[in-house]
């Protein structure tokens, strides 16, 4: 018998390391609100005095899901769609990056993402809508109840030149985060 013969000559899929690309994420879906609305000028920084059409799209509930796809142990894709609802309808489908820590029951995040807003107000003899690209930065923190279930508050600055001029409204989002 000789001494390399107990040696493997393959290496089966079940025996890759530990290091490979993670296979999780996690699935959201919560309470939104969006709060003031806060224009600027099309051509400059200054901030402007918002349009009665604008002031429409503050103040509004409704809900947000995400959905994020891991694929670095601390980066993963996602995606971000939500409803809101009051003076106009408004919905956002917004794709990015998210970045992640976790300490203990606690996984702090913070992400970029664009995509689109749309509006949709239905005045008493017309039918007006308005869509627009959007950008928007966020942070939030998930606190974990039990292994794969969290309840997570986040915070995102949602960035449009819906109806006249750049927007910036501040979505606030608290729900249950389901983990994959």
């Amino acid at each position: 018998m000789s001494l390399f013969s107990e040696q493997k000559t393959a290496v089966s899929t079940g025996d890759l390391p530990k290091t490979q690309v993670p296979s999780h994420g996690d699935v959201f879906f919560g309470y939104s609100h969006i709060g003031t609305t806060h224009c600027q000028g099309t051509f400059s920084d200054a901030a402007t005095v918002c349009g009665p059409s604008s002031n429409k799209t503050a103040n509004l509930a409704g809900w947000t899901a995400s959905v994020e796809k891991k694929y670095l142990r601390y980066f993963g894709a996602v995606a971000d769609f939500s409803g809101q609802y009051g003076g106009v309808s408004l919905s956002t489908f917004l794709f990015g990056l998210r970045g992640s820590a976790s300490l203990g029951r606690f996984r702090a995040f913070a992400e970029t993402m664009v995509g689109a807003v749309h509006a949709h107000e239905k005045a008493s003899a017309a039918l007006e809508s308005d869509t627009s690209f959007a950008e928007a930065l966020g942070v939030g923190a998930d606190f974990r109840l039990m292994r794969r279930l969290s309840w997570r508050m986040q915070a995102d600055e949602i960035e449009s030149s819906l109806l006249a001029g750049k927007q910036h409204n501040v979505r606030l989002s608290s729900g249950l985060a389901i983990r994959f």
